[in-house]
Parts: structure tokens; C-alpha cells; sequence
């Protein structure tokens, strides 16, 4: 019932027009700064700040109480402390922030790659909404041209001039026509609320969109678009990133064959003969069997494995940045035809049947059939430039 009171009021929008209709703009801004799903990737950024943090810092001292020989000649023997330092050397703790440095860069070119990503579902939604309303439009125009023909066909039929049959097949098509006006109304409810997802507010109110199908539409060539994925692609650079973060990671297992060294110092007192006596302990292990080589093995490997995947992740983002290419030049060609090619020839037919109709020489029938074709065309047309904005926006969102 929810739903439903909500596709009314969306409907009923459908004839409203405001002064503070959304913006493709300002639904992008919206996204940006309530979206999840980059709220989520800055708290991975922020999380990887306080790693770092936690990667620089050195052991804590150790301070230890020593009682010994207590109750020897009924005195309380050997009384003092000692304090212990680990010294951490090789200069481990900066290589181990350098390894979480990494990380952060790709975290926050992952942070890159999730808005371009809003902000492409965010366009290509919105591109949905507009096409919808205008196929409203459009289905509400053919509505109105099928009811003048049913009215045509009914007086006809009065007059004896066609049959019952022919009444009734116009009366099939007003039926067919007003189910597609319709059904065209609940596609443009569900496109609002897909859009109100993308932005990241389902409550999102319906309102009247700017409508951009119409602007021109711009041919784009091959080799610019590689040229910006090579010098601006965010995802490109995050792949990239995983061998910054193993070669970081190879320095800072090598630094660790480097043994720390622990200092101890200490001081007791001999309550049996009141003299007071230090401590001082050097220890340092002495890498006989562990020198770190499987980690450092480890790492190595994993350099090799971070060189193959940056080249397969760039073969992959290319492969899809092909097939968003392709749909956009298809439907830019498709478009450039129609309207070169189709369109001057439908506005020629349109003006002979009218002026052959004022004549008296073409029925009002033939008249209004064909402007139901042309209609009916431009509905096709409509798909044809919301493909191209999508596919553009497709490719839009490869470029930081």
C-alpha cells in the first residue's frame, strides 16, 4: 500500500514542473557524501592511519622486582629491580610504517575507484529516469492519437463507411495503448527508486529531473581514452599499488635478520651485608637456525605475484574499457544516421500526408497512423541516446 501511494504521487509528478527540479549534479554531491559504500572505504583509510600508528611504535620498557636469599640469618637477603629496554635496530619500525604507507595509498585509490563508481550508477540511474518520463510522454501523446482514431472509426462505423471489425481493432489498440502508458508509468517509478539507491537515500523524494538526453553528444576517439587510462586511472594505480606494498614488505622482512638487541640494568641490595650492587645484562639472539628466510622467501614471491596481477588487471581494464567504447560508438553511430539520414525524411513524409490530408486527398487515418510511427520511432530513438549517455558514463568512470 506504500508502494502504491508512492507510484501515485510519482505519477502525479509527471505533470508538475518546479524551480528546484534535481540536478544530475546535485544527486552526484548527494551520493558523495551519504553513499555507504564510500563511508566504508574512508573507515578503511582511517583504520590503516592507526596501523601505522601502532607500526612505529618501539617495546615498551620492562621493570622487574628481585628478591633473593630472603630469611638467610633471618635478614631479607637480596633486594632490588631491574629495568629492560628492547632496542629495536635496522631501522625496523619506519620500514614496517613504509609497509602500511602502501596500504593506505591503495585504500585510498580504492576510495577512488568506489566514488568513480557512484558516481557512475548515480548518472546512468538518472539517465533511466529521464528516458522513462520521456517515454511517458510519448506513450501519453500515442494515447491520444489512438483515442482521435477511435472517436474517427466509431463515426465512421455510424455512417456505414467501415465495419465492426474495424472499430473493434482500433478499440484493441486503445486498449494496447493505454496498458504501455501504464506500464511506462510504473518503469519511471522503479527507475526513481533505483536512482534513490544509487544515491544512497531510498527515501528519496520523486521530483521532476533535469532531462540531458538531448544535448549533444560528443565522438570520442580510441586513442584519447587510453591515453587518460594510463595517466588517470585510479584502479589502474590501485593494481599498481600491490607491488609497492610486497616490495615494501620484502625490505622489511630483510630488516628483521638484523636481531634486536635487549638491554637490562638493575641494582640490589644485601641486607645481610648493607652493600648495594649492580646489573647490567646485553642480550642478543643469535640467528643460527632462523634468519627469516621463509618470510623473506615469502615476500619475494610475492613481488612476482604483485608484477603478473598489475599486468592482468590492466589487460582486464582494458578488455571492459573496449566494450564500453564499442557501446558508445554503436550508439553514437546509430544516432548520427537517424538523425542524418531518418529523420529529414520522416519530417518530409510528415509534411506531404499533411498537406495531401488538407487536400482531401490522405484520410485523417493515414495522417494520424504515421504520426503514431514517427512517435513510436522517436521512443526507439530515446533509447538509442540513454545508451549513449550510459555508455559514456561507463566510460567516464575509468578516469580519476
Amino acid at each position: 500500500m506504500k508502494h502504491a501511494f508512492g507510484l501515485v504521487i510519482l505519477i502525479a509528478a509527471l505533470s508538475v514542473t518546479t524551480a528546484d527540479a534535481y540536478t544530475l549534479a546535485e544527486l552526484e554531491m548527494q551520493a558523495q557524501s551519504f553513499h555507504p559504500a564510500l563511508r566504508a572505504e574512508m573507515q578503511k583509510i582511517q583504520a590503516l592511519q592507526g596501523k601505522r600508528l601502532q607500526a612505529g611504535l618501539g617495546p615498551n620498557p620492562v621493570f622487574s622486582y628481585t628478591g633473593a636469599e630472603m630469611g638467610n640469618d633471618g635478614k631479607a637477603g637480596f633486594q632490588g629491580g631491574t629495568v629492560s629496554q628492547e632496542i629495536v635496530t635496522a631501522d625496523k619500525l619506519r620500514k614496517d610504517q613504509h609497509v602500511v604507507d602502501q596500504e593506505i595509498l591503495a585504500a585510498q585509490y580504492d576510495y577512488s575507484v568506489a566514488r568513480l563508481m557512484v558516481i557512475k550508477e548515480v548518472r546512468q540511474a538518472a539517465y533511466e529516469v529521464m528516458l522513462a518520463r520521456r517515454v511517458v510522454d510519448y506513450n501519453e501523446k500515442i494515447c491520444d492519437i489512438v483515442r482521435n482514431q477511435l472517436e474517427k472509426s466509431e463515426s465512421l462505423y455510424k455512417s456505414g463507411q467501415i465495419t465492426l471489425a474495424d472499430v473493434y481493432q482500433v478499440r484493441l489498440d486503445m486498449k494496447n495503448a493505454d496498458w504501455e502508458c501504464q506500464q511506462s508509468k510504473v518503469l519511471y517509478w522503479k527507475a526513481w527508486k533505483q536512482l534513490a539507491c544509487s544515491v544512497g537515500n531510498p527515501e528519496l523524494p520523486a521530483d521532476v529531473m533535469e532531462d540531458v538526453l538531448d544535448d549533444p553528444a560528443e565522438k570520442l576517439e580510441w586513442q584519447d581514452i587510453v591515453s587518460k587510462l594510463e595517466s588517470r586511472s585510479p584502479e589502474l594505480a590501485r593494481a599498481q599499488t600491490n607491488y609497492l606494498i610486497a616490495s615494501a614488505q620484502y625490505h622489511a622482512e630483510v630488516a628483521k635478520m638484523t636481531p634486536n638487541v635487549t638491554v637490562e640494568a638493575g641494582v640490589q641490595y644485601d641486607c645481610s651485608s648493607r652493600y648495594t650492587t649492580g646489573l647490567v645484562t646485553v642480550s642478543v639472539p643469535f640467528p643460527l637456525r632462523n634468519k627469516n628466510q621463509g618470510a623473506i622467501a615469502q615476500a619475494q614471491a610475492q613481488i612476482c605475484q604483485a608484477q603478473s596481477e598489475t599486468e592482468s588487471a590492466a589487460l582486464s581494464i582494458q578488455k571492459r574499457l573496449v566494450d564500453a567504447f564499442i557501446s558508445y560508438k554503436t550508439a553514437y553511430e546509430q544516432l548520427e544516421y537517424f538523425q542524418t539520414a531518418i529523420e529529414p525524411e520522416q519530417q518530409k513524409t510528415l509534411d506531404a500526408l499533411q498537406q495531401g490530408a488538407d487536400r482531401g486527398e490522405v484520410s485523417l487515418t493515414q495522417l494520424q497512423t504515421f504520426k503514431k510511427d514517427v512517435l513510436t520511432q522517436q521512443k526507439n530513438l530515446l533509447q538509442i541516446k540513454a545508451q549513449l549517455k550510459s555508455s559514456k558514463a561507463e566510460i567516464e568512470a575509468f578516469f580519476q
